[in-house]
């Protein structure tokens, strides 16, 4: 009971600080004393999704948009100066293949690594175990399922390299 109790008062105490009415500027300040490692100079805006007590790192002078998802069943950890924008999704969990009765198995979970001023456009979703090197662009709508090198632009479904910066 004492750990539930514990586990409503945090979900309200997030989604009083994720609110449109809390102040921008003090919101990466509250997610730190929420459990998170945010750097104090990042930009938060509000209703984003954050599935986890603990796992998220952001960087210094990073930049989250809007109604973002980010599932935190492994830890994600976004470098400085990078950009996430409008409804991007993180995410860290997916399931095994199963049998007839149930294709989704068990859960697995891999954790997102996002390198220093990388843009990830509006809607994009990045997928499990994916790291997107520094100096990245990930189009909007891009669907990430592998690695990204350093200082590319990465777009479609799935995304690719399309051009080098």
């Amino acid at each position: 009971m004492r750990n539930r109790l514990a586990t409503h008062s945090r979900d309200l105490a997030f989604a009083i600080v994720n609110s449109a009415l809390f102040p921008r500027r003090l919101r990466a300040r509250a997610w730190s004393a929420l459990g998170h490692v945010v750097h104090p100079t990042a930009l938060l805006d509000p209703c984003t999704f954050v599935g986890g007590l603990t796992g998220l790192e952001i960087g210094a002078h990073t930049y989250i948009n809007r109604n973002c998802f980010i599932d935190l069943s492994a830890p994600v950890i976004i470098g400085d100066g990078c950009v996430i924008s409008l409804e991007v999704a993180l995410i860290t969990s997916s399931h095994e293949i199963s049998n007839a009765t149930r294709r989704a198995g068990a859960v697995t979970a891999r954790s997102i690594e996002v390198g220093n001023g990388t843009w990830i456009g509006a809607r994009a979703t990045v997928l499990p175990g994916v790291t997107i090197g520094s100096g990245c662009i990930v189009a909007a709508g891009a669907v990430v399922v592998r690695d990204c090198e350093p200082n590319g632009v990465y777009a479609g479904v799935p995304a690719r390299r399309i051009r080098d910066l």
